[in-house]
């Protein structure tokens, strides 16, 4: 599904606001009657032209544990693929 872009978002809104049916609103923009329609009950019922928030899964860590585990884990993990590097090279302190 392509985005449609903020400022054809505005003017499908500022098309229904004149009074133009979804049907022509669509045919003049090129975009389904499906996309016209969420577009405008977005405007109607939430007052936003803009896309939607995502829920994004919340962090686990913290961007200071990343800092401190991200070179620590990555050793790890460059040991346990590599058969040829010891473990004990890679002991934590």
């Amino acid at each position: 599904m392509s985005r449609v872009p903020h400022s054809e978002r505005g003017r499908i809104v500022e098309l229904c606001l004149k009074s133009y049916t979804q049907r022509e609103i669509a045919d003049s923009t090129g975009r389904p009657t499906n996309t016209v329609n969420r577009i405008i009950q977005a405007y109607r019922n939430e007052g936003r032209i803009c896309d939607a928030p995502q829920d994004r899964r919340p962090r686990v860590t913290s961007a200071i544990e990343d800092d401190v585990l991200g070179p620590r884990l990555m050793l790890i993990c460059l040991a346990l693929r590599s058969s040829m590097l010891n473990l004990q090279v890679f002991q934590l302190h």
